[in-house]
Parts: structure tokens; sequence; C-alpha cells
């Protein structure tokens, strides 16, 4: 399974891994790698809207950090 990461994940990702607790990283680890354990899986711990349309199985992160960051 090949994923991608877009620059707004790669600078969420850099901001959790500098500014939150190692639990919360790992949490982080955890989702990515259930997200790419079971990428088709909607009872995963990320409820990943099913592939459509897919030969080649790639899935993109977009953000880590959720819009409530900014208020």
């Amino acid at each position: 399974m090949r994923y991608v990461e877009t620059r707004e994940a790669l600078k969420d990702k850099k901001q959790i891994l500098k500014s939150y607790s190692k639990s919360t990283q790992s949490k982080l680890e955890f989702f990515v790698k259930d997200i790419l354990d079971n990428p088709r899986n909607q009872n995963s711990i990320g409820n990943p809207e099913l592939l459509k349309y897919s030969e080649k199985e790639i899935v993109v992160f977009y953000q880590y950090l959720g819009h409530y960051q900014d208020k």
C-alpha cells in the first residue's frame, strides 16, 4: 500500500512531532498504520471512504490536525 501526504499533512505532522506529547505522537502512528493496513474497512478507526475507480491503491493524507485548531 502506497501513501502520499500533502504539504498541509507534512506541516501538521512536523508540528505534532515538535509540540505534542509522546502519547499523541503514538496515536498518530497507530492511526496511519491502521488506515494503511485496512484501507477498505469502514469500521477501522479512521473511517476511510471506500476507494473507487482505483487500479493502484494510494492513500492520500490531506491533514492530521483538524479544523478546530484555528479557533
